[in-house]
């Protein structure tokens, strides 16, 4: 599968690189290819967006869960 950002992955590759590049196990990800990584990132977004979250797509048609917005209302626990 090819990784989109937007559709399928929420960065690309080269992003995760850069983040890892400082990272403690830097080296387990560098050690991986473009398509391992690109597999891995598309996996953790499937992940992420398995979740439940509060609010709503920012757009209907967007592919991913995120952008979102969330609107607060407030209940107020004082009587009338």
């Amino acid at each position: 599968m090819t990784l989109v950002v937007g559709q399928n992955s929420y960065i690309s590759v080269s992003e995760a690189d850069q983040y890892f590049q400082d990272s403690l196990d830097g080296s387990i990800w560098s050690g991986l290819t473009d398509g391992q990584k690109a597999r891995l990132l598309i996996e953790a977004t499937f992940n992420i967006d398995s979740l439940p979250f509060i609010g709503f797509k920012k757009d209907s048609n967007q592919a991913l869960e995120f952008p979102r917005i969330v609107t607060r209302t407030f209940i107020s626990t004082e009587p009338r």
